[in-house]
């Protein structure tokens, strides 16, 4: 089994893209509301633009109710997991 990994690349302008690689499902949401949680602890608040599932994440069961629970309803992640 590989590891999991967080993959986050920050681009020229700032922005970044974050990429979960080796996670099973909706984990990868699980593991981007941690990852926001530890950097809020050191007063980083990323702002969250744009989702875009990888297929293996949209073949997980419910994972319209995972989204929902996962994000403020005007706010979308740009995670990829």
């Amino acid at each position: 089994m590989q590891p999991k990994v967080i993959h986050i690349t920050v681009k020229e302008d700032g922005s970044y893209i974050t990429d979960f690689r080796n996670f099973s499902g909706a984990d990868c949401l699980a593991a981007g509301k941690q990852m926001h949680t530890l950097l809020a602890q050191f007063g980083v608040q990323p702002e969250q633009t744009a989702m875009t599932p990888k297929p293996e994440l949209l073949a997980a069961q419910g994972l319209l109710q995972e989204l929902n629970a996962a994000f403020e309803p005007d706010q979308e992640a740009h995670v990829e997991g």
